[in-house]
Protein backbone atom coordinates (compact mmCIF):
# COMPACT_ATOMS: atom_id res chain seq x y z
CA UNK A 1 0.00 0.00 0.00
CA UNK A 2 2.88 2.36 0.78
CA UNK A 3 4.28 1.98 -2.73
CA UNK A 4 0.86 2.56 -4.25
CA UNK A 5 0.38 5.71 -2.21
CA UNK A 6 3.79 7.07 -3.12
CA UNK A 7 3.03 6.75 -6.82
CA UNK A 8 0.08 9.08 -6.34
CA UNK A 9 1.76 11.88 -4.39
CA UNK A 10 4.15 14.69 -5.10
CA UNK A 11 7.93 14.55 -4.60
CA UNK A 12 7.52 16.70 -1.48
CA UNK A 13 5.27 14.12 0.16
CA UNK A 14 7.48 11.27 -1.02
CA UNK A 15 10.37 12.97 0.70
CA UNK A 16 8.38 12.98 3.92
CA UNK A 17 8.29 9.19 3.85
CA UNK A 18 12.02 8.95 3.27
CA UNK A 19 13.26 11.65 5.62
CA UNK A 20 11.11 10.60 8.56
CA UNK A 21 11.67 12.49 11.81
CA UNK A 22 12.18 16.24 11.50
CA UNK A 23 13.41 17.60 14.85
CA UNK A 24 12.82 21.21 13.85
CA UNK A 25 9.10 20.44 13.64
CA UNK A 26 8.63 17.58 16.08
CA UNK A 27 11.37 18.12 18.65
CA UNK A 28 9.31 16.73 21.52
CA UNK A 29 8.42 13.39 19.97
CA UNK A 30 11.48 11.45 18.90
CA UNK A 31 10.01 8.18 17.66
CA UNK A 32 11.06 8.82 14.08
CA UNK A 33 7.61 8.14 12.62
CA UNK A 34 5.72 11.39 13.02
CA UNK A 35 6.58 12.96 9.66
CA UNK A 36 5.83 9.68 7.90
CA UNK A 37 2.43 9.69 9.55
CA UNK A 38 1.79 13.27 8.51
CA UNK A 39 2.68 12.57 4.89
CA UNK A 40 0.60 9.42 4.92
CA UNK A 41 -2.43 11.32 6.23
CA UNK A 42 -2.22 13.95 3.54
CA UNK A 43 -1.61 11.43 0.76
CA UNK A 44 -4.40 9.03 1.64
CA UNK A 45 -7.05 11.45 2.82
CA UNK A 46 -6.56 14.52 0.65
CA UNK A 47 -9.58 13.53 -1.48
CA UNK A 48 -11.58 11.66 1.16
CA UNK A 49 -11.79 13.78 4.29
CA UNK A 50 -13.97 16.80 3.67
CA UNK A 51 -14.63 19.46 6.33
CA UNK A 52 -18.39 19.41 5.76
CA UNK A 53 -18.93 20.71 9.30
CA UNK A 54 -16.57 22.16 11.86
CA UNK A 55 -14.81 19.51 13.88
CA UNK A 56 -13.71 20.28 17.44
CA UNK A 57 -10.41 18.90 18.71
CA UNK A 58 -9.27 19.14 22.31
CA UNK A 59 -5.48 19.46 22.13
CA UNK A 60 -4.54 20.12 25.74
CA UNK A 61 -2.26 17.60 27.42
CA UNK A 62 -3.66 15.06 29.84
CA UNK A 63 -4.47 16.35 33.35
CA UNK A 64 -5.53 19.76 32.02
CA UNK A 65 -9.28 19.20 32.27
CA UNK A 66 -9.72 17.28 29.05
CA UNK A 67 -12.35 14.99 30.56
CA UNK A 68 -14.36 18.02 31.64
CA UNK A 69 -14.10 19.36 28.11
CA UNK A 70 -15.33 16.07 26.68
CA UNK A 71 -18.30 15.95 29.04
CA UNK A 72 -19.17 19.56 28.20
CA UNK A 73 -19.05 18.90 24.46
CA UNK A 74 -21.30 15.88 24.88
CA UNK A 75 -23.78 17.95 26.90
CA UNK A 76 -23.79 20.50 24.11
CA UNK A 77 -25.01 17.78 21.78
CA UNK A 78 -21.84 16.95 19.88
CA UNK A 79 -21.18 13.36 18.91
CA UNK A 80 -18.05 13.11 21.06
CA UNK A 81 -15.03 10.82 21.02
CA UNK A 82 -13.11 10.57 24.30
CA UNK A 83 -10.22 8.29 25.10
CA UNK A 84 -10.18 5.11 23.03
CA UNK A 85 -7.41 2.59 23.62
CA UNK A 86 -7.86 1.26 20.10
CA UNK A 87 -7.10 4.67 18.58
CA UNK A 88 -3.99 5.04 20.72
CA UNK A 89 -2.83 1.61 19.59
CA UNK A 90 -3.33 2.58 15.95
CA UNK A 91 -1.24 5.70 16.56
CA UNK A 92 1.51 3.72 18.29
CA UNK A 93 1.63 1.34 15.35
CA UNK A 94 1.81 4.17 12.84
CA UNK A 95 -1.57 3.28 11.34
CA UNK A 96 -2.74 6.83 10.75
CA UNK A 97 -5.30 5.71 8.20
CA UNK A 98 -7.43 4.31 11.01
CA UNK A 99 -6.73 7.25 13.31
CA UNK A 100 -7.88 9.81 10.74
CA UNK A 101 -10.79 7.62 9.65
CA UNK A 102 -12.15 7.97 13.19
CA UNK A 103 -12.46 11.71 12.69
CA UNK A 104 -15.17 11.07 10.10
CA UNK A 105 -17.34 9.33 12.70
CA UNK A 106 -17.50 12.03 15.39
CA UNK A 107 -17.95 15.77 15.80
CA UNK A 108 -15.59 16.43 18.70
CA UNK A 109 -12.51 14.83 20.27
CA UNK A 110 -10.20 15.02 23.28
CA UNK A 111 -7.40 12.99 24.93
CA UNK A 112 -4.72 11.10 23.01
CA UNK A 113 -3.62 11.18 20.25
CA UNK A 114 -5.09 14.51 19.13
CA UNK A 115 -2.68 16.85 21.00
CA UNK A 116 0.19 15.19 19.14
CA UNK A 117 -1.18 15.72 15.63
CA UNK A 118 -3.05 19.04 15.74
CA UNK A 119 -1.09 20.46 12.81
CA UNK A 120 -1.98 17.51 10.59
CA UNK A 121 -5.60 17.76 11.73
CA UNK A 122 -5.67 21.43 10.81
CA UNK A 123 -4.30 20.57 7.36
CA UNK A 124 -7.14 18.08 6.88
CA UNK A 125 -9.85 20.18 8.57
CA UNK A 126 -8.87 23.84 8.01
CA UNK A 127 -12.23 25.01 9.39
CA UNK A 128 -11.97 22.97 12.61
CA UNK A 129 -11.86 24.49 16.08
CA UNK A 130 -9.09 23.54 18.49
CA UNK A 131 -9.43 23.78 22.26
CA UNK A 132 -6.26 24.14 24.34
CA UNK A 133 -7.01 23.30 27.97
CA UNK A 134 -4.42 24.45 30.50
CA UNK A 135 -3.87 24.42 34.26
CA UNK A 136 -3.64 27.39 36.64
CA UNK A 137 0.09 26.74 36.83
CA UNK A 138 2.61 24.29 35.49
CA UNK A 139 3.20 23.13 39.07
CA UNK A 140 -0.45 22.20 39.46
CA UNK A 141 -0.26 20.24 36.20
CA UNK A 142 2.88 18.41 37.29
CA UNK A 143 1.42 17.50 40.69
CA UNK A 144 -1.65 16.08 38.97
CA UNK A 145 0.55 14.11 36.59
CA UNK A 146 2.43 12.55 39.51
CA UNK A 147 -0.80 11.55 41.26
CA UNK A 148 -2.25 10.10 38.11
CA UNK A 149 0.93 8.14 37.33
CA UNK A 150 0.83 6.53 40.77
CA UNK A 151 -2.85 5.71 40.37
CA UNK A 152 -2.27 4.11 36.97
CA UNK A 153 0.78 2.20 38.23
CA UNK A 154 -1.28 0.66 41.03
CA UNK A 155 -4.01 -0.40 38.62
CA UNK A 156 -1.45 -1.81 36.20
CA UNK A 157 0.27 -3.78 38.96
CA UNK A 158 -3.02 -5.37 40.00
CA UNK A 159 -4.14 -6.09 36.43
CA UNK A 160 -0.78 -7.54 35.37
CA UNK A 161 0.00 -9.50 38.52
CA UNK A 162 2.10 -12.45 37.48
CA UNK A 163 2.34 -11.35 33.85
CA UNK A 164 6.04 -10.70 33.35
CA UNK A 165 5.59 -9.74 29.71
CA UNK A 166 3.00 -7.10 30.59
CA UNK A 167 5.31 -5.60 33.21
CA UNK A 168 7.96 -4.98 30.58
CA UNK A 169 5.72 -3.22 28.08
CA UNK A 170 6.45 0.44 27.46
CA UNK A 171 3.58 2.72 28.39
CA UNK A 172 2.22 5.36 26.05
CA UNK A 173 3.14 7.93 28.71
CA UNK A 174 6.78 6.91 28.31
CA UNK A 175 6.52 7.14 24.53
CA UNK A 176 5.13 10.67 24.67
CA UNK A 177 7.03 12.21 27.58
CA UNK A 178 10.13 10.04 27.49
CA UNK A 179 9.61 8.74 31.04
CA UNK A 180 6.99 6.60 32.71
CA UNK A 181 7.49 8.20 36.12
CA UNK A 182 7.03 11.98 36.11
CA UNK A 183 8.01 12.37 39.78
CA UNK A 184 11.68 11.67 39.03
CA UNK A 185 11.73 13.90 35.95
CA UNK A 186 10.13 17.16 36.99
CA UNK A 187 12.20 19.49 34.83
CA UNK A 188 11.64 17.47 31.68
CA UNK A 189 7.88 17.33 32.15
CA UNK A 190 7.57 21.03 32.96
CA UNK A 191 9.55 21.83 29.82
CA UNK A 192 7.27 19.54 27.82
CA UNK A 193 4.15 21.29 29.13
CA UNK A 194 5.59 24.73 28.39
CA UNK A 195 6.75 23.70 24.93
CA UNK A 196 3.41 22.19 23.99
CA UNK A 197 1.40 25.24 25.05
CA UNK A 198 3.85 27.58 23.34
CA UNK A 199 3.88 25.53 20.13
CA UNK A 200 0.07 25.50 19.97
CA UNK A 201 -0.18 29.25 20.54
CA UNK A 202 2.52 29.95 17.98
CA UNK A 203 0.92 27.72 15.38
CA UNK A 204 -2.48 29.40 15.70
CA UNK A 205 -1.11 32.95 16.15
CA UNK A 206 -2.06 33.84 12.57
CA UNK A 207 -5.42 32.05 12.78
CA UNK A 208 -6.74 33.04 16.22
CA UNK A 209 -10.36 32.27 15.37
CA UNK A 210 -9.44 28.57 15.20
CA UNK A 211 -8.09 28.35 18.76
CA UNK A 212 -10.03 28.41 22.02
CA UNK A 213 -7.87 28.48 25.16
CA UNK A 214 -9.53 27.76 28.50
CA UNK A 215 -8.49 27.10 32.07
CA UNK A 216 -11.23 25.69 34.28
CA UNK A 217 -9.24 26.55 37.44
CA UNK A 218 -9.28 30.21 36.46
CA UNK A 219 -13.07 30.14 36.32
CA UNK A 220 -13.60 29.46 32.63
CA UNK A 221 -16.69 27.43 31.87
CA UNK A 222 -19.76 27.51 29.67
CA UNK A 223 -19.48 31.20 28.75
CA UNK A 224 -15.92 31.00 27.46
CA UNK A 225 -16.30 27.63 25.76
CA UNK A 226 -19.62 28.40 24.10
CA UNK A 227 -18.45 31.83 22.95
CA UNK A 228 -15.53 30.18 21.17
CA UNK A 229 -17.71 27.48 19.68
CA UNK A 230 -20.43 29.89 18.64
CA UNK A 231 -23.22 28.00 20.41
CA UNK A 232 -25.72 29.04 23.09
CA UNK A 233 -24.87 28.55 26.75
CA UNK A 234 -26.96 25.64 28.12
CA UNK A 235 -29.42 26.66 30.80
CA UNK A 236 -30.17 23.24 32.28
CA UNK A 237 -26.66 22.00 33.05
CA UNK A 238 -23.94 23.25 35.36
CA UNK A 239 -20.50 23.07 33.84
CA UNK A 240 -19.14 19.53 34.40
CA UNK A 241 -15.95 19.75 36.45
CA UNK A 242 -14.86 16.12 36.19
CA UNK A 243 -12.03 14.74 38.35
CA UNK A 244 -11.66 18.11 40.08
CA UNK A 245 -11.09 16.55 43.50
CA UNK A 246 -8.39 14.19 42.21
CA UNK A 247 -6.49 17.04 40.55
CA UNK A 248 -6.13 19.20 43.65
Amino acid sequence: MRAAVLREVSPRVKKGFDVGYRPEKFGQISNGRIELRSAFCKAVFKDKVKPLSRKIFGIGLQRTGTTSLGRALALLGFNHCGFQAELVNHYRQGDMAKVIAATEQYDSFEDWPWPLIYQQLHDIYPDALFVLTTRASEDRWFESMVKHAKFVAQKRAIANDGDLNARGRKSFRAEVYGYDNPEDNRGHHIDFYRSHCRAVRDYFSDKPASLIEVCWEHGDGWSELCAGLGVPVPQKHDFPHVNASREK
